[in-house]
């Protein structure tokens, strides 16, 4: 029984604490698997996450390094906002975002863009 439960505590991957209405994965990671869902990245990288996915607030925040895109390229967020998130980033380009994707056209651009609501 011990290893048992030992198997199905390693399986899951992102440990959940609850805070307040909101959903929060504290060791959530970044890899390989979330890139630009749609479009072309033709230069850098797009590292992202959504670290809050509860059922009232919710988060996303990515990392640019370098990233230039050929086409308009978007991510869908993994939990959908409810209503019309708030974007926020200091970084010039083309960036929109609904309450299940981002959308983005840039050239060359590095730091960090937020997006987050209800």
């Amino acid at each position: 029984m011990k290893r048992l439960l030992f198997l199905f505590l390693l399986l899951l991957s992102v440990p959940v604490v609850l805070i307040g209405s909101a959903t929060y994965r504290p060791y959530i990671s970044v890899d390989s698997s979330n890139r630009i869902t749609s479009g072309t990245l033709s230069a850098g990288t797009i590292l992202w996450c959504q670290p809050f996915q509860g059922t009232s607030y919710k988060k996303f925040v990515g990392y640019l390094d370098g990233a230039t895109t050929t086409t308009s390229g978007s991510i869908t967020f993994p939990t959908a906002f409810v209503k019309p998130p708030l974007l926020t980033t200091v970084l010039t380009g083309t960036f929109a975002v609904s309450t299940t994707a981002l959308s983005l056209t840039c050239t060359t651009q590095t730091g960090w863009i937020m997006v987050e609501g209800f």
